[in-house]
Formats: C-alpha cells, structure tokens, sequence
C-alpha cells in the first residue's frame, strides 16, 4: 500500500531546514533506554514495540519534498522493528560503561528521513540483562512522547506476555491531523496580530547574545556537546516557591529572571533575550507521541539598576506575553526578528532556559524490573541550554553546553553563579541587582590579580638598562624636562620603561634599529636611552632629506629628525640598512605590510610592536623574516608606560600578562571588579607611580575598586581607562576580545545597495524564482534574500525549484551563506561547470518554455523530441 501524504507541522519544518543546512549530526535525535532486569521475554517484547508503532502514526512516518514542499508520509505497513545486538559472549562489551558509550555512539549515527525517523535496538548484556534503545528524530517526537512511549510499552508487554491484546485505545487523532489543523489556523486572520506582537517585541533586538567563551566560534559549527549534571538543594527550592508566591509568579518566572540577571552580568548586557520551549499540547493529543512544540524568545531589560523583584516582574510580564502568543511557529517569529541570520549558531538566541514537567515514568513490565533514562547524546542545539524537573524535595537538571565553545569548568563556573544570585534574590529580593551575589572570595583573589601577580619592576635604578638615564633627560628630574616626551612621564616610569625594553627588546651590539615611533613620544625616548645603553645603533633618516644615512656607533641617536610618513620609504630603509629590529606602534606597522611588493628582509630578526598585531600583519612579516622573533607590549604614555606583554593569539584574542610592576582591573560600566571569566574594560597602570602628579578625570585615570581594601593596593592607586574590552582566562591572563584579524589594508566588503535588475539569463530564472515563492515584485541581483522576507520554508522552495528547473542542486545552506541572486548564480554556473551541466543553456530554455503560451506547449510536446 502506498504511503499518504501530509502536510509537515511548522516545527517539523524547521527541523527539516535544519537537516538540510547541517546534514550528518545527532543534533535533534532524542534517546532514551530501557535498562530491564530479570528474564525477557524477547517475542512478548517484539509484539509490544509493534503494537506501539501501530498506535501512533508519527513512529511510522518519513519525510520527502514535491514541488519545493516538505511533505511527511505515513506509511500503513510494519513499520521500524527492533535490532537485536547479543553482546553476552564478550563480558567487557556487557559492562554498564561499555554499553553506555556503544548506546552514545548508536545515538550519534544520521537519520535518512526519507527511509525512517526511528531507531530500535535491544542489547543482550546476560540472559538475564538486557537494554532497550530507542532513537527518535525530533521531528516525530519531543521529550513529552518518551514517556507516552514507556507507559504503552508497558501495558502492550505485560498484554503480549500474558497472550493478549493490549488495552491502548485509539487515538481520537493521529499528528498529521494537528499539523492540518495548525495550517488551517494559521491562514486566519489572527496570525496578523501574532505577527504584529512579535515584531514589536523583538525590534532593535540584537541579532546575536553570546556568552564569551574558552574558544572562538568556528567558522562552521559541529554541534557536538557534553552535559554538566546539576541540582538546586530543598532549601533553595523550598525558597524559591515562597518567593513565586509572594510575587504572584511562578518558580519558572523567578529561576529565569536569576539566569537572565547572571547573563546580563557575564555579557555586560542589558537588553537580554533567552529562549524557552513550551508544548502545544491540547487534551486531544495528551497521549500521542509527536513533535508538540513550540520555542520562544523572552526578552527583558535590566536597564535602570533593578532590584531582583522589579527584574522578576519584568519578566513575568515578557513571559506572559510570549505565552499568549506562542502559537505564531519558531521560524515565523524569526521572521519578525533582526537580521542579518547567521549559520553559525541559533537565530535570535543562543541560550535556552526551560523547566520540564514531563518527567520519565517508572517501566512497568511484568516479570521486569527496569529503569528508564536518556541517553547522553554527545551534542547541543544551542550554546547553552539549561532544563529543569521537580525531583521530589530538589530541583535537578542539566547544562548542556557546546563543547566547540566552553569547557565544563566554565559552564560549572556559570551555574555557581545562577546559584549564588538566586539564593541572594530570594533572601533580599529588593535590593539592586548589582549587590546580589557579589565575588566570592575565591573569585575576588583571582580578579586582584588579573593578568598574573605584581613583582617588582625588573630594571632598577643602577642596572645596565637604566645606566645615563638621568644625564639623558638633561636633569636628574626627568619631569622637570622640557622635553614633552620626557615631561609626560615621571622619573621613574621613564625608568621602568628602558628597563621593559631591556628584557623584552634583547638588543645586541651589532643590532640595527629602526623605531617607528612618534619622535616626540616617550617611546621614542626609550627606545633611544635603550639604543645607546646597548650599544647597538640607530637607523635614521636625515632631516628634510629623501636619503637613508646610517648613525656612527653606539650613542649616535638624532632625537629631533623629521618622521618619515612615506611607508615605502621606511621599507626600503629597513632593506638597505639591514635593519635586525624593527620596533613601533602596530598601526605602523600595519602601513607597511599593506605594502604590494616588499620583498624579504633577510636581517631582520626582531619586531617590537606598541598594541596587538593581527595575525595578517605578523604573517606578512614572518613570511619575509625566517625565523623572526615577535615582542608586543600594550600601554604607552597613557598607561603610564608599557604595562602587559602580549602573547599568543588565541582565536580573535590575544593573551596577555603583566609586566613587573604593572597593575589591571577588569571592571564593569559601574566600576565593579568582574568575575574571572566575565568581560569587562581593561583598567592598566604600568606602576603604582605611574601617574604621579598627572591630573585625570573619569574618562582618563579611575581609582582601583579596592584601593585602600586589599592590602596590596594602596590608598591613592590610579588606573588608566584603555576602552579595551577583555576578560580574565583560567590561568588568569588576560585576554584581550575583539582584537583586530582584519587584513592589513582596511577595506571592507561593500555591498552595493542599489537595485539591478539581472544580468543574464541565470540570474533571471533565479530572480523570477525568487519573486513567485517570496511573493515580491522585482527582484534585484543584490538584493538580500532575508531582507525580502525569506525564511527557512522559502529557501527550501527555492533550492528545489532552482534544482528542478536548471539541473544542478543549490543546497539550502548555500542559499543561506550566498544569500543575493548575484552570488548564487556565480555558484550554480560553477557547480554546472563541474557537473558538465551547462546551467546557462538550461536558464535559456527554461525562460523560452515560460514565454510560450499555453497552445504552444501543448503543441511542442505533442510534437515529441524530435519536433518533427
């Protein structure tokens, strides 16, 4: 008997999208097994897995697209049955832990939907012990359903044991009448208001709220995962009851508005948007298994220093709201939120906080013991997805987590502080936010000392380094000088300055170096003092003059030559005069490696660079440098001198320590020392003198937040605001976000933002394509797939009807990354090339058949190939 077709429920839909965008992963797959004691009767079992697949509809449907739409069909037949997998002749194989990582791994194994969207395994471990394991796509089932799942497992075993049919009633629906249903309401009038509510809520929402991370977000995502298993102990539940109650809320409304409190702290947020999932279930389907489901998102302010009650309320409100109109689809509510869309993780959020209350029942199956439970499935759907149950007297749960981004010791960081804030909220909820679960003193310890300790500076008064400074600065005072680049820093900051150059810039003798630096700047006068101290000499250009000469020997510095702005100029320099260290502000830098022809420079074994360099400039030095060594320091005359080292990048960061003497503080908008892990701006001071007698205001020179409170930090300590934004590491470094991975020249793409209409017959298919299924009128080559209304459901119409109609497949996830008509056409031209499909002849064709009337094409089929 053939299949039926039905239409696809719209969250089958997105999940569909997703398959097709992210092919391959366990990403949606929901797993549970049976763990079942005593002697199992195999046959009974059998019987009783098929009589469940016959009651629910869903457990024998696949999935298939016709004219660009999913489609589920419902097959009438068998359905799946079970695989049987006797591992009791190998001992080891039988073990819990053995079994554990072999039901992982069978959970890991894709889906094709076109063929099943179950699996069904049994486990001999003894005769005695056995495992059932169920694999459900999510596009059948929700968690929901593994509970449906057990309890008519069970009735229909202990019937078939026993000889009889069992007692399951029929369904007075199957889930292909909720997803005909869901259609037919959603073509009413009320989706308009739906639509309306959405796209107020979300509007000037940011299209991303990311957690910083251990590791960058990679280009294309794995989706692989791990769990951190956690709990909150009675008494905090039992507290946090009282507190719904008391604010006429409910527990769910008072643990997200604590988990949304800590997002906004570890994002330095206001505007916090966390998804939550709630079932459509109505009484009709309560006992059907299917994919009943809907995600929201819920967006709160924390703007205006609220107290926990005032954010509590706040979120109460935004909840009610989201579940009065949970019935507009996922995917139709993106379509109402910010753009652009992003592969690389989920739309709108990439954090879900949800409490569960479809708790696994206990297996009943006779002659049985058993227990049920999921199966660690080894993946994550978002960055960061926090479930909870009621467990008798406690709270218990999980964080599931992406491993692509987070380690487990940064989620248990995070969920510590949900704990710790929610203890305080439902102590003294009416104080500000920002006084609820301040550091701990573990966390405290760590903050103060960002960057890593504070050892005294490394080059003293009477070191080598440091030798003729004050005869250098013209007066044993340096601030006394005249000299701006001597005046701007204290004796002692001129000093430690020198001192850092001495250890980092390693000069020899015979070195020759060429300093970028502003001359008038107190990095210029260093680098001069460190020259002569050195020994080493100074490549300078002479005053006015387009000429290179090379200073007589050590000592022989020309503070007062002109700058030369050219950077051409200074390369050829560099090459002439065999410069070995090249020292300057990384902008400068930068000039040059923007340079098209610079050829090697064999001599030069050194870059000592003012700021981060980007990974682009170093590898246009390195390449004509063998063997180059790198030295970045950050934290001029601001900072009172050179402050951190900076190290190895660390995707788009870079880690950095401090230098001898120097001092940071990672801070919030108001000031607060952060958390180790959260971001912050960077606060900086090269030494405890190193802004002695500078006046500054609260946009320049702050207090240390705990001068005078930790005894290492003295009354008076002043740190310097360097707007950068960072946050301290696990091995307490500080690393540097958001630090520039840009080419070196600075362009960027432009995106022409005026309408062209399509150029050739491909780009015209394309656009007409566009156009029917959008719904617009004409469309442009460049015009944005997203900003015409295109969503997940289009784009797979798109993909197919493009497939269909030039022969050559466009994926759906390249429709998402090439989102113009422009771009796609250069693709499928491309991809036709290298299928030996010639897409333009098929365009052609295509336009030709579509100009013909209807008389002329019935005509030319009558017609036959041939056309005679």
């Amino acid at each position: 008997m053939q299949p039926m077709i039905f239409p696809t429920s719209y969250a089958q839909q997105g999940l569909l999208t997703f398959e097709r965008l992210h092919p391959g992963t366990a990403t949606y797959h929901v797993a549970f097994a049976l763990w079942l004691h005593g002697p199992l009767d195999t046959a009974a079992l059998t019987a009783a897995v098929s009589a469940v697949v016959e009651r629910h509809e869903s457990l024998r449907t696949t999935f298939t697209v016709l004219d660009g739409e999913a489609v589920q069909l419902v097959d009438a037949g068998a359905g799946p049955v079970v695989t049987e997998h006797d591992l009791s002749a190998d001992p080891a194989a039988g073990t819990v832990e053995a079994v554990r990582r072999r039901l992982t791994a069978a959970v890991a194994e894709p889906f094709d939907l076109t063929r099943s969207a179950v699996r069904l395994d049994l486990y001999r471990r003894t005769a005695e012990e056995h495992v059932l394991a169920v694999t459900l796509h999510h596009a059948v089932a929700d968690t929901w359903s593994c509970a449906v799942f057990v309890r008519d497992l069970s009735t229909a075993y202990t019937a078939a044991r026993d000889g009889r049919s069992p007692e399951l009633p029929e369904p007075p629906v199957q889930y292909v009448d909720y997803a005909v249903w869901q259609h037919d309401r959603l073509a009413g009038p009320e989706v308009a208001e739906l639509e309306t509510y959405w796209r107020e809520t979300l509007a000037g929402a940011a299209p991303t709220l990311e957690l910083t991370g251990d590791r960058d977000r990679p280009a294309v995502p794995s989706f692989a995962g791990a769990t951190l298993p956690v709990a909150l102990p009675p008494e905090l539940v039992a507290a946090v009851t009282a507190t719904s109650r008391r604010l006429r809320s409910t527990p769910f409304v008072v643990m997200l508005a604590a988990f949304q409190a800590v997002v906004a702290r570890s994002t330095g947020r206001t505007d916090v948007l966390v998804t939550t999932s709630v079932a459509t279930r109505t009484p009709e389907v309560e006992d059907l298994i299917g994919c009943f489901l809907n995600v929201l998102p819920i967006r709160v302010s924390v703007a205006g220093e609220p107290s926990f009650t005032e954010l509590a309320d706040r979120t109460r409100t935004a909840v009610l709201g989201a579940f009065e109109h949970q019935d507009l689809p996922f995917d139709r509510i993106v379509e109402q939120g910010p753009r652009p869309r992003d592969l690389r993780h989920q739309p709108l959020s990439q954090l879900m906080f949800g409490v569960q209350n479809a708790p696994m029942p206990q297996p009943e199956l006779a002659g049985l013991t058993a227990e049920a439970g999921l199966v660690a499935r080894g993946v994550a759907q978002f960055d960061l997805d926090i479930q909870l149950w009621a467990a008798g007297e406690r709270i218990e749960g999980f964080c599931e987590y992406a491993t692509d981004l987070f380690d487990s010791a940064t989620v248990q960081r995070l969920w510590d502080r949900f704990v710790a804030l929610l203890q305080d909220a439902t102590t003294d909820g009416d104080r500000p936010l920002s006084q609820l679960a301040p550091l701990d003193p573990t966390d405290l310890r760590r903050a103060l000392t960002a960057g890593g300790p504070t050892p005294a500076p490394a080059a003293p008064a009477d070191s080598p380094a440091a030798d003729g400074f004050p005869d250098l600065a013209g007066s044993p005072d340096a601030g006394d000088s005249a000299d701006p680049a001597v005046a701007a820093l204290s004796p002692a900051a001129l000093r430690r300055w020198v001192g850092v150059l001495a250890e980092h810039a390693a000069l020899r003798p015979d070195d020759r170096v060429l300093d970028l630096s502003d001359p008038d700047s107190p990095a210029s006068a260093a680098w001069s003092w460190h020259v002569r101290a050195a020994g080493a000499t100074s490549v300078v250009p002479p005053a006015g003059a387009g000429s290179v000469v090379l200073s007589a020997g050590a000592g022989s510095v020309e503070p007062s030559v002109e700058r030369v702005a050219d950077a051409a100029q200074w390369a050829r320099l560099a090459l002439a005069e065999q410069v070995t260290v090249l020292a300057g502000p990384a902008a400068e830098l930068a000039r040059l490696a923007a340079l098209p022809e610079t050829g090697p420079l064999p001599a030069l074994r050194r870059l000592v660079v003012d700021g981060p360099l980007s990974e682009a400039v170093a590898g246009w030095f390195a390449a004509r440098a063998p063997g180059l060594a790198t030295v970045a320091l950050l934290g001029g005359v601001e900072a009172g001198g050179p402050t951190l080292v900076l190290g190895p990048w660390r995707g788009s960061r870079i880690a950095a320590r401090l230098l001898p003497g120097g001092r940071a503080a990672i801070v919030d908008p108001d000031g607060r020392l952060v958390a180790p892990g959260t971001p912050g701006e960077l606060l900086l001071a090269a030494g405890p003198d190193a802004f002695a007698g500078r006046p500054g205001g609260p946009d320049d020179l702050v207090d240390h937040p705990y001068a005078g409170v930790d005894p290492a930090t003295p009354s008076g300590t002043r740190l310097w605001r360097s707007g950068l934004a960072a946050r301290q590491a696990v091995d307490d470094s500080i690393e540097l976000l958001g630090t520039g991975r840009s080419d070196p020249t600075g362009t960027e793409r432009v995106t022409p933002d005026r309408h062209i209409e399509p150029r050739d017959p491909v780009e015209t298919v394309l656009a007409e394509i566009w156009g029917s299924v959008l719904q617009v009128g004409p469309v442009g080559v460049h015009d944005d797939f997203f900003a015409l209304g295109g969503h997940s459901v289009a784009a797979m119409r798109i993909a197919a009807l493009t497939g269909d109609t030039l022969a050559v497949e466009l994926p759906v996830r390249t429709l998402f990354e090439l989102p113009t008509v422009a771009a796609q056409a250069e693709f499928l031209v491309e991809a036709g090339r290298a299928a030996a499909v010639d897409v333009t002849a098929a365009a052609e064709l295509a336009l030709s058949v579509g100009r013909l009337s209807e008389e002329e094409v019935r005509a030319m089929l009558a017609d036959g190939p041939s056309g005679a």
